[in-house]
């Protein structure tokens, strides 16, 4: 699911009228129809983050290094 804006009036069977500034949370084909097809609309959040995202914090962070004799972490 994805939140869009509407920038132009318009009507759709899925949400109705619409005008700028209304938004809608709908389908992920449905959102990216209206943003890039269309053109009447812009997208107002990022992907839904389904998978975690990695960011270079968390990509540079090295493993907990662990005992080898006991497998507790040093």
């Amino acid at each position: 699911m994805r939140k869009i804006e509407f920038t132009t009036y318009g009507s759709s069977p899925i949400v109705g009228g619409f005008a700028p500034g209304d938004t809608a949370r709908i389908d992920d084909e449905m959102a990216r129809h209206f943003v890039e097809d269309v053109g009447c609309a812009r997208f107002v959040d990022t992907v839904q983050a389904s998978a975690p995202v990695e960011t270079q914090e968390t990509a540079a962070k090295p493993a907990a290094k662990r005992s080898k004799r006991t497998g507790e972490q040093a």
